[in-house]
C-alpha cells in the first residue's frame, strides 16, 4: 500500500499519527501532494472517535444516550481533524518541515465528506483523495490494529 504515497506523504502521515491516537482513527482522506516551486505541501482529513466512544458496549450505547445506526458507525460523533504539511525541497530553507494538525469539527461521521469537499474547494483540487479506513491507516503508519477490525483503502 505504501507504493501509492510519496516519501514526503508517508513522513507526513507518520507525523500525524504521533499527534492523533491511531487506535481512535476511523478513516483518513489523503489528498495528493502538491509541488509548487521549491515546496511540497499536502493535506489529510481524519475522523477519530472521541475518547468516551472507544468503549461503547455491544448495543452501540456508549453511556451518553447516543446510539449507532443500523448502517454501522455513521451516526456516531467523531472528531474531524485537518492535517497539513509543508516541506522545503530546495532553496535556502531546504529540509525545513512543518506539520499542523487542527480539530475542525465534532460531528457525525457522515459529515466528513463535507469537510473533504471543502478542502478540495479551497485548494482548487479536482483530484480524489485516497480514503483509508482505520485499519489501513494503522498498517500504513505502523500502529497495531484494534482486535476484530478489517482493513481497506479506496479513492474517495
Amino acid at each position: 500500500m505504501t507504493g501509492r504515497f510519496t516519501e514526503g506523504e508517508l513522513r507526513f502521515l507518520r507525523a500525524v499519527a504521533e499527534q492523533v491516537p491511531a487506535a481512535r482513527v476511523v478513516e483518513v482522506h489523503v489528498f495528493p501532494a502538491m509541488r509548487q516551486g521549491h515546496l511540497e505541501t499536502g493535506v489529510a482529513v481524519l475522523a477519530a472517535t472521541r475518547d468516551v466512544d472507544v468503549d461503547a458496549d455491544e448495543d452501540g450505547d456508549d453511556g451518553d444516550g447516543d446510539h449507532r445506526d443500523g448502517d454501522g458507525d455513521h451516526a456516531r460523533p467523531v472528531v474531524v481533524y485537518v492535517a497539513r504539511y509543508r516541506y522545503a525541497i530546495k532553496g535556502t530553507e531546504r529540509g525545513a518541515w512543518t506539520v499542523d494538525v487542527t480539530i475542525e469539527a465534532d460531528a457525525p461521521l457522515v459529515t466528513v465528506g463535507d469537510v473533504v469537499r471543502g478542502v478540495q474547494r479551497r485548494a482548487g483540487e479536482s483530484g480524489d483523495a485516497v480514503r483509508l479506513d482505520g485499519d489501513a491507516w494503522r498498517a500504513l503508519v505502523g500502529q497495531p490494529a484494534p482486535v476484530g477490525a478489517a482493513s481497506g483503502a479506496s479513492a474517495a
